[in-house]
């Protein structure tokens, strides 16, 4: 290899690591479901991480011992793990779903927070959900940073 191309494989590869976006607190995950392969930022800690295939759609989450957990769904059949929650913001889907971009949050009646944020997209006709909930006040913010980072 001439020493130009070298020079320009490390010159791209600095760029590349100076570009990409890290969050403190946050470390990347790879998901594969079937052929489909999510990246998330996720929180750091301990954690499970659980798919699922659907006849509707694709699931997965990410859970923590301390019962918070990150969620990611494109099944229109299942109810979102938060529907128990909309009761707490008076927020009822409209007939039929939703159609365009959304996003809900508040808190629980234990205290704790949750959040969902849907997602159309038009070419499918269709959309998904990614969300948290039981996430305690002090990691709300780490929360709301990690499901922003969800890539497809």
């Amino acid at each position: 290899m001439t020493k130009r191309k070298s020079i320009f494989i490390l010159l791209m590869t600095f760029l590349w690591f100076s570009c990409s976006k890290k969050i403190t607190g946050l470390t990347q995950e790879r998901i594969r479901i079937d052929k489909t392969v999510f990246k998330i930022q996720a929180p750091k800690g301990d954690k499970k991480i659980g798919t699922t295939i659907g006849g509707h759609g694709l699931w997965f989450t990410i859970i923590y011992p301390d019962s918070s957990f990150i969620y990611y769904t494109s099944d229109w059949a299942v109810m979102t793990p938060n529907k128990n929650n909309y009761q707490t913001i008076d927020f009822n889907p409209p007939p039929g779903g939703i159609t365009s971009d959304s996003t809900i949050s508040g808190q629980q009646l234990d205290k704790k927070f949750w959040k969902e944020k849907f997602t159309w997209i038009e070419s499918y006709k269709n959309g998904y959900w990614i969300g948290y909930k039981n996430v305690p006040q002090d990691k709300v913010s780490l929360f709301d940073k990690s499901i922003l980072t969800l890539k497809r």
